[in-house]
């Protein structure tokens, strides 16, 4: 906050290590961090409380989670999945925290195919009642749309915000084609040239 940010948002997905302290088949300790999906949770339940301790704002904190999984070998089956989600995403949201983001299933960020596939929009949007929902993973303009419009039929309530993030390193462009309606010329990175030297995958785009 001293530097000028408006948040702080805990990275709680994709295999990082508070992601790794949610999960059955990542968190194998059996004391007090581990076991049942609440001890599995309260590893990151402490950090948002020490993140809204230091910021003197639970709307200043938000979270990120991707109970799909996929991505850094991360993801339990869907029973239990659901399970320990349902229960973080609740005492959550019981904190007043700014926002909780769902990272959606989205096949490139799966190359193992290690994810469940679990539809978290339907699965968990309901779940939160104080807390902004963000969404992101794999979204396209009409994807967006729908999600973030009360008024488009679906069962479940619409979110607050829409995030495109890896997106924006295959298309630069990216606003252009959001706002004028091309989703078929959306193009998704290419994981496997990222990190790596060269312009492959980063400034050699075909606009």
């Amino acid at each position: 906050m001293e530097a000028g940010f408006d948040g702080v948002e805990l990275h709680a997905a994709n295999g990082y290590l508070a992601s790794q302290f949610i999960e059955a088949h990542s968190n194998q300790r059996t004391d007090e961090w581990g076991g049942s999906p609440e001890k599995r949770a309260k590893f990151v339940l402490e950090v948002i409380r020490a993140f809204i301790r230091a910021t003197g704002d639970s709307k200043k904190v938000g979270i990120k989670l991707s109970p799909a999984g996929g991505y850094n070998d991360m993801g339990d089956s869907t029973e239990v999945a659901i399970q320990e989600y349902t229960y973080l995403i609740k005492e959550l949201d019981a904190l007043d925290i700014g926002y909780i983001q769902l990272a959606r299933y989205v096949p490139f960020m799966d190359p193992e195919g290690r994810g469940n596939k679990l539809d978290v929009v339907q699965t968990f949007r309901p779940l939160i009642k104080n807390a902004h929902c963000f969404v992101n993973g794999g979204l396209n303009g009409e994807e967006a749309e729908h999600l973030l419009d009360p008024n488009y039929p679906k069962s479940v309530p619409a979110i607050q915000v829409a995030v495109f993030g890896s997106t924006f390193i295959a298309n630069p462009n990216l606003m252009e084609l959001l706002q004028t309606g091309q989703d078929s010329k959306i193009k998704y990175p290419l994981f496997h040239l990222l990190y790596t030297p060269g312009p492959d995958g980063y400034t050699n785009f075909d606009l």
